[in-house]
């Protein structure tokens, strides 16, 4: 079975609070997540799954949420997450109600900084980073054991700097060029005296 290569991060009611430096350059993609189902198991075909292309290399740095949870039958608050992974399936695991091990509704706001916490990711060479709301067990397969009655998970990143790290080809005409201009400066100009006797 395929895994997810990352760590978890739970977040509850009481969930702490991160800052995330802002850069001229962060950008982020809002979930809307009025109606999304909560039904199976990670990587399940059941599953609400979202893409949204960041670009290529662009490093995932937070994640926000303002949400409401209902579950259905016996399954729990807990039970409900969210995973936000790229292509290489490098990623993140959020449990909005650790320790909400009943069943009913909720609401969950807060954020996390996920590079003071060690756990942002990049997205891959397509760029993608794909949003999967899933359970933790999986009480009624096949169908939803809780919905997302209104709210939204806001996601920023910082997009690849372009050019950033030149291609080796480029490293190999700079060097060449600072050679050219450093032989330059190490030559010292001849100058023609004229000297006359009497």
């Amino acid at each position: 079975m395929t895994s997810l290569v990352k760590k978890t991060a739970a977040m509850g009611a009481a969930a702490l609070m991160f800052a995330v430096p802002s850069a001229a350059n962060a950008a982020e993609f809002v979930i809307d997540v009025n109606n999304v189902p909560s039904v199976d198991g990670l990587f399940e075909p059941g599953n609400a799954l979202f893409s949204y292309d960041i670009g290529a290399g662009a490093q995932v740095t937070n994640v926000a949420w303002n949400l409401s949870l209902t579950t259905f039958g016996l399954s729990w608050l807990s039970e409900a997450q969210l995973g936000l992974y790229s292509t290489a399936l490098d990623g993140v695991i959020l449990t909005w109600g650790p320790g909400d091990d009943f069943a009913g509704s909720s609401s969950y706001a807060g954020s996390l900084d996920l590079v003071g916490e060690g756990l942002d990711f990049f997205a891959g060479s397509d760029g993608l980073v794909f949003a999967e709301f899933f359970e933790d067990f999986d009480d009624n397969p096949g169908f939803a054991d809780a919905i997302y009655t209104g709210g939204t998970v806001t996601v920023t990143y910082e997009p690849a700097i372009a050019g950033a790290v030149p291609e080796p080809a480029t490293w190999a005409l700079m060097l060449l060029g600072f050679g050219f201009v450093g032989g330059a400066m190490r030559q010292r100009k001849r100058q023609n005296v004229s000297v006359s006797y009497a």
